[in-house]
């Protein structure tokens, strides 16, 4: 794997990787003293990485490894070739996570390690900053705003009056944050804005009136917001996401939304206003929500849908307009049927 933008924690032996890890460790015919560098894919790894297996798309993969070790499932084990040892999961994926934040140490973390201001940033005097925050340059935090304790406000983001900012939250560069309280551990990507007029208008004489958002964002604790992301304010009652939910870049998220603990808001999804959703509810690429509507807690959304009318729980839809995703995939076997008889 590239180290360019990383500085590489020191290596480790397979077996003190395995108790690092907390897993179960099988030698399978590997030295399990060797030094292991890094982390990399099953196709690219070398006899110094350690590698993953999830998915046994990726079957063929995993027996041409050339990895010194694999973190795999039990139910996968016999899959692994010969020479390889077998770091053995009950969730490869999270334990390779855990590996890569070990080895992996971003260099641009090392300019906030000293955590200052500096000297370009400005902060109004009625603004409170936690103990051990890191400022970047040309940061604006405006009047009575409220930084936590161990947050990183990186480069040229502005803070608005009167916005709070929990603890060992992270913000990235060029991000407008207003009329928002956010919560713990949160970590916000570049050029997101947070807190601006919800789209509200009055058509009166035939002319459209802005509507006054005077509403706030509510961002509870270790939500993830992807880059270019834009969450508007509410109207009058508050736009809210629940703890533990990721949204991907470039989403849209309208007035007066909710959505729930959990969920997973994948790229260019877009949520119109005073739609519900609640936990853990999944949202494909490009997918689109009429407003007012409510979704129930564990639907699952497919890529590209249009969602027009409420879901009760558990629901898998797909299609646009959105339906129970086995109506729609027998409705487009019968118009490839139909399209098959008119080339004929």
């Amino acid at each position: 794997m590239n180290s360019t933008f990383y500085d590489i924690n020191k290596p480790q032996s397979i077996e003190q990787i395995a108790e690092f890890l907390g897993l179960e460790l099988f030698d399978n015919g590997q030295n399990i003293h060797i030094k292991t560098s890094g982390c990399a894919a099953l196709s690219n790894a070398s006899s110094s990485e350690i590698s993953f297996f999830f998915n046994r798309k990726y079957v063929d993969e995993l027996k041409n490894t050339k990895a010194a070790a694999v973190i795999i499932g039990k139910a996968d084990i016999d899959y692994v070739p010969e020479g390889v040892a077998i770091l053995s999961s009950n969730n490869p994926y999270y334990d390779y996570a855990r590996l890569l934040e070990y080895f992996y140490i971003p260099k641009s973390e090392s300019i906030i390690n000293d955590r200052v201001v500096e000297p370009t940033a400005y902060i109004a005097s009625s603004a409170q900053i936690g103990v051990n925050c890191y400022i970047g340059r040309n940061v604006v935090i405006e009047d009575n705003a409220v930084i936590g304790d161990n947050t990183i406000i990186m480069h040229n983001t502005v803070i608005h009056n009167d916005c709070v900012i929990g603890n060992n939250t992270k913000i990235s560069s060029n991000c407008v944050i207003q009329h928002a309280v956010i919560g713990n551990k949160v970590l916000i990507h570049p050029n997101v804005s947070v807190g601006q007029d919800g789209f509200g208008f009055a058509l009166n004489a035939g002319k459209h009136y802005k509507v006054p958002q005077v509403g706030r964002v509510i961002v509870h604790d270790e939500v993830e917001i992807g880059a270019g992301t834009t969450i508007d304010r509410g109207s009058a009652n508050d736009t809210v996401i629940g703890s533990g939910t990721k949204i991907d870049n470039l989403v849209q998220i309208a007035h007066n939304v909710e959505l729930g603990r959990n969920c997973i808001i994948v790229s260019q999804t877009g949520i119109s206003g005073s739609t519900v959703m609640g936990d853990y509810v999944v949202t494909g690429g490009q997918s689109g929500f009429a407003g007012h509507l409510k979704i129930g807690a564990g639907v699952q959304i497919a890529a590209q849908s249009g969602v027009m009318t409420d879901i009760a729980p558990k629901q898998i839809y797909g299609g646009s307009p959105a339906q129970p995703i086995k109506n729609w995939h027998r409705q487009t076997i019968i118009l490839k049927k139909l399209l098959k008889k008119d080339e004929k």
